[in-house]
């Protein structure tokens, strides 16, 4: 429903599968009250403005809905209230929704998806992990998660390992990513991959590159690939 509807309100309803679809798209503001939506139920909070949908006691998958378990089902993110407070999801790792970048490139382990939702985000600079091994970071499509004044930064400390770390589909937006060495433990940057993003006005003031290495002549970057 569109704007056809000023405003929609749902009481006690229960919304799964039906017809084949599992998924609700509000444009409008829309309260749910005492609204139990079923495992696998979808709902699109990205089209109605921040804020305007509301959910006041209803349950997920028999759960109580709450900020911990809103991302399974606000799948593509979105900023909602949920009995009265603002819970704000901008990425992804798994079943677990984050409000911040900051936050969820902390929480990066091994082996981790992180999804960041469509958006434009800007937090300044976000220091890495020191370790990250076979992880992925994906914007949405269509290069919606546009990066804006940013600066994605290695970890302090004497050491850094980033093995098969791969960045996908996000618009850098005057934000660069940098890369250091010159530590006294072990370096290693290999198999990196930026696939399908997109640069825009490159930084270049301080002799920064867009992607930035800045390491020893015996730190060696090993199989570093651009892709479309």
């Amino acid at each position: 429903y569109s704007e056809v509807h000023e405003s929609v309100a749902f009481e006690n309803c229960t919304f799964g599968e039906g017809n084949g679809y599992a998924f609700c798209r509000p444009f409008e503001a829309t309260t749910f009250t005492g609204c139990e939506f079923n495992e696998g139920f979808e709902l699109d909070a990205t089209q109605a403005a921040a804020e305007t949908l509301k959910f006041d006691e209803c349950k997920y998958a028999g759960e109580d809905l709450s900020a911990e378990n809103a991302v399974s089902l606000l799948y593509d993110g979105g900023t909602v209230l949920i009995n009265g407070e603002k819970v704000v999801l901008v990425a992804k790792i798994g079943s677990v929704g984050y409000a911040t970048l900051t936050e969820a490139f902390a929480a990066l382990t091994e082996g981790d998806p992180l999804q960041i939702f469509k958006g434009t985000f800007e937090e300044g600079t976000i220091k890495l992990p020191a370790t990250l091994k076979n992880v992925t970071i994906e914007g949405a499509a269509d290069h919606a998660t546009v990066l804006k004044d940013m600066v994605i930064m290695s970890a302090d400390g004497n050491a850094v390992t980033y093995d098969a770390v791969t960045f996908g589909g996000i618009v850098f937006d005057k934000s660069r990513m940098v890369f250091t060495g010159a530590r006294n433990g072990e370096v290693i940057y290999k198999d990196f991959t930026v696939n399908n993003c997109v640069f825009k006005d490159i930084v270049t003031s301080g002799n920064y590159a867009a992607v930035h290495f800045n390491t020893n002549a015996d730190e060696a970057v090993n199989n570093f690939t651009f892709t479309n």
